[in-house]
C-alpha cells in the first residue's frame, strides 16, 4: 500500500486518458485498501495541480472504498468548479448508487442544474429516482422542485434540435431521455405538450417518439391516433406504451387485438429475448399448455446464425384465461434456446418445469 500511495503522488503522461496509471490505481483501490487509504485520495483530488482525471477518478470511486466518505464527495462536488472532462457520468455514480442520500440532498443537488455540464447527470439522478421501488417518495421531493428542474427544458431541446445531426448531437440527447420521463411527474401539461410536440414534429428523429408518446400518456393529453397506432403496431414499442395506458387506468385505449393473452405473451417473449440475446426475426403462436396454475402460450421464435434460419420455442404464462385483465407484473417468460422440436408439447412442459424450477 505504501508504495500505491507513493505512485499517486507522482504525475504521469497518461493522466489524462481513463485508463492512465493513476486513474487504474485509483480504482484498484475499491478491491485494495487500508485506513489510510481516503486520507491519500483526498490528497490526491485536494492537489488541483493533478490532471482533471485523476481528481474525477477520487470523485468516482471514493464511496465505493469508503461509505462514510458521501458528505466529503458532495461537498467537493458542490463547492469546487467543474472539471473539465469529456465525460461526467462516472462523477456522478455515488449519487446513482445512492438515491436515498441524492433525495436527503434534493435542494442542493437540483442547485446543480445550472451547472451546464452537470445538468444531463442531475437529470438522469431525478429520472432514476422515478423508477425505482421508493417511487412516491421521490416523485413527492421532486414535484416540490418543479420549477427549477423544469427551467432550462425547452432551451435544452431547442440546443439539441439545432445540433441535430451534428457531432454535438448525442451530447444534447443525453437531456431528452431524463426530460421526457420526467416531465409527466412534475405535473407541468402545457410544458410537456409542447416539448413532446417539438420532437413528434421531426420525423426522423423517430427513436423518441416512443418515448414522446409514453410523456402524454401519463400526462393526459391528445395522442395523434395515426402515430399512437403506428407504435403500438411494432413490437419494439407496443409494451412500454401498453404499461404506460395501464400506469394511468386507461389500458382500455389499447385496441383490443393488442390485449388479447396470447398477442400479449408474445409481446412478452419478444422482449424477453431481446434483453437476454437479441430482438428475433420472427415471432408466432405455436399452441398453448394447460397446467394448474393457468395457462401457457408456447411461442416459436427465429434468428439467423452463421446464414442459417434456427427456430426456437418458449413459454409465457400463467394467464387465467376465465379472467378478461392483463396483469402486467404476474407473467415469466423463459426459453433454454434449444431448437424447436416436433413434439412441441412436450417441450413446453419440460420448459415451463424448468422455469419452475428457478423462480
Amino acid at each position: 500500500m505504501p508504495l500505491i500511495y507513493s505512485a499517486l503522488k507522482n504525475k504521469y503522461t497518461n493522466d489524462t486518458v481513463r485508463n492512465g496509471t493513476r486513474a487504474l490505481l485509483i480504482e484498484s483501490l475499491i478491491s485494495t485498501n487500508d485506513e489510510h487509504t481516503v486520507a491519500n485520495l483526498k490528497g490526491v483530488f485536494d492537489d488541483k495541480s493533478n490532471a482533471d482525471l485523476v481528481r474525477a477518478s477520487v470523485l468516482s470511486y471514493i464511496t465505493d472504498i469508503d461509505k462514510n466518505s458521501y458528505d466529503w464527495y458532495f461537498n467537493s462536488l458542490f463547492t469546487n468548479k467543474p472539471l473539465q472532462l469529456e465525460n461526467y457520468w462516472p462523477v456522478f455514480s455515488p449519487l446513482r448508487d445512492s438515491l436515498s442520500y441524492s433525495a436527503e440532498h434534493i435542494d442542493e443537488l437540483v442547485g446543480l442544474l445550472d451547472v451546464n455540464v452537470y445538468r444531463d447527470d442531475v437529470l438522469s439522478v431525478l429520472s432514476n429516482m422515478i423508477d425505482t421501488e421508493d417511487k412516491t417518495r421521490y416523485t413527492t421531493l421532486i414535484q416540490g422542485h418543479k420549477q427549477p428542474i423544469s427551467a432550462k427544458a425547452l432551451d435544452d431541446l431547442d440546443l439539441f434540435l439545432k445540433e441535430y445531426g451534428t457531432d454535438n448531437q448525442k451530447e444534447a440527447a443525453l437531456k431528452l431521455y431524463s426530460y421526457l420521463n420526467i416531465l409527466p411527474t412534475l405535473d407541468l401539461p402545457e410544458l410537456t405538450d409542447e416539448f413532446t410536440n417539438k420532437l413528434l414534429a421531426v420525423d426522423s428523429i423517430s427513436y423518441v417518439h416512443r418515448l414522446c408518446m409514453i410523456a402524454r400518456i401519463k400526462t393526459g393529453l391528445v395522442l395523434d391516433k395515426e402515430k399512437l397506432n403506428s407504435q403500438l403496431d411494432s413490437l419494439y414499442s407496443r409494451y412500454d406504451l401498453m404499461k404506460a395506458f395501464n400506469e394511468v387506468g386507461n389500458l382500455k385505449a389499447v385496441p383490443l387485438k393488442y390485449r388479447k393473452h396470447e398477442e400479449f405473451a408474445k409481446l412478452l417473449l419478444y422482449n424477453y429475448v431481446a434483453e437476454d440475446y437479441d430482438y428475433p426475426e420472427s415471432i408466432q403462436l405455436i399452441g398453448t399448455a394447460k397446467e394448474t396454475s393457468g395457462t401457457y402460450y408456447v411461442l416459436g421464435f427465429s434468428y439467423t446464425e452463421e446464414g442459417v434460419k434456427k427456430e426456437y420455442v418458449g413459454v409465457v404464462g400463467p394467464f387465467d384465461n376465465q379472467a378478461d385483465e392483463l396483469k402486467f407484473e404476474s407473467y415469466d417468460s423463459f426459453t433454454n434456446y434449444e431448437p424447436k422440436k416436433e413434439d412441441w408439447q412436450s417441450q413446453s412442459k419440460e420448459l415451463i418445469a424448468e422455469l419452475n424450477k428457478i423462480k
